[in-house]
């Protein structure tokens, strides 16, 4: 068994079928699918066991209670038994030559951590619309800190990528499950602490349903991401907390930039819920906790533009 694919299930029974299905068309045939079904309500387990009764190479197993995608994940990595550990999301799908393709990058670069580019998949309209990178070459390396420097930070943590099970067996890994949202990125963030070598393909093979349709702007029914910006500063100051002394100031100084910007976009956000649901006083009061951000907010509201304009000021 060379690689288990391991999918975190929760009330996705509509979606599922396309995950699995385009495991088993893959050109690469030494495979398992794990799927961890984290309390379902509807016929998830029902369709899946579908699949397993008819190849023997997907299992399922279930957890009794709701404990979040990581959770789901840390269940699927401690059944596996393949070489490689790769992640599939429940609403996604895989180009059929994807793991032949990843797995011989992996085997000329020596990598223990590979990903490709993402296809970016809109539900709303059934089709690919876009390709999430553009990248100047075919293959490049993934450091942590050109990670969390890069303006497309959240697009690293939304890889999926293959994982040497030895790799995060000899560092004691495993995915947090304090977070549900950012735990993809706190964990390939730990992996490149422990010094995973980690390669980044041109060539999209990973098939992304977006959470909103970038063309038909509809929400996507499969997606259980709730982006919730507080969980994702928790994480990066539980990270920093927790490998502050190995961490080089190089390092040190990219994630502090990236929590900047990410606490900046929290900010606005806060603000744009806060004047939408029409909550004077607690926005006021968020304001004035946060001058600096809310005067950058104000001055790039279409009101404050409109006015300006009225004055004749530019």
């Amino acid at each position: 068994m060379r690689v288990s694919v391991i999918v975190a299930a929760y009330n996705v029974e509509e979606f599922i079928p396309r995950a699995i299905a385009s495991v088993l068309a893959q050109s690469y045939p030494s495979w398992e699918i794990i799927v961890v079904d984290d309390a379902s309500s509807d016929r998830t387990c029902d369709v899946v066991e579908d699949f397993a009764r008819r190849d023997a190479r997907v299992h399922l197993l279930r957890h009794t209670s709701n404990g979040g995608p990581a959770a789901a994940r840390n269940t699927g990595i401690e059944a596996a038994q393949g070489e490689w550990i790769a992640i599939l999301d429940a609403d996604d799908a895989w180009r059929p030559h994807r793991l032949e393709k990843l797995l011989a990058a992996a085997a000329s670069t020596g990598a223990n951590f590979i990903a490709d580019n993402q296809i970016f998949y809109d539900v709303g309209l059934k089709r690919e619309v876009g390709v999430a990178h553009d990248f100047s070459e075919e293959c490049i390396q993934i450091t942590a800190e050109e990670m969390f420097r890069s303006k497309n930070t959240m697009r690293f943590g939304e890889m999926k990528p293959l994982i040497r099970r030895s790799f995060i067996n000899q560092h004691d890994l495993r995915y947090n499950p304090a977070f549900r949202f950012g735990e993809d990125l706190y964990f390939y963030a730990e992996l490149l602490f422990s010094g995973a070598y980690a390669i980044l393909l041109a060539q999209p093979y990973y098939i992304y349903t977006t959470p909103f349709g970038f063309v038909s702007r509809e929400k996507s029914a499969g997606c259980r991401t709730v982006n919730k910006l507080d969980i994702l500063l928790d994480g990066i100051d539980d990270l920093v907390e927790k490998h502050r002394t190995t961490l080089s100031p190089a390092l040190l100084s990219a994630i502090a930039s990236y929590r900047a910007r990410t606490h900046r976009q929290w900010v606005f956000r806060e603000l744009t819920r806060l004047r939408h649901q029409h909550r004077i006083i607690p926005l006021a009061l968020f304001t004035a906790a946060h001058p600096v951000h809310a005067t950058s907010y104000i001055a790039q509201s279409q009101t404050y533009r409109s006015f300006k304009s009225f004055l004749g000021i530019t």
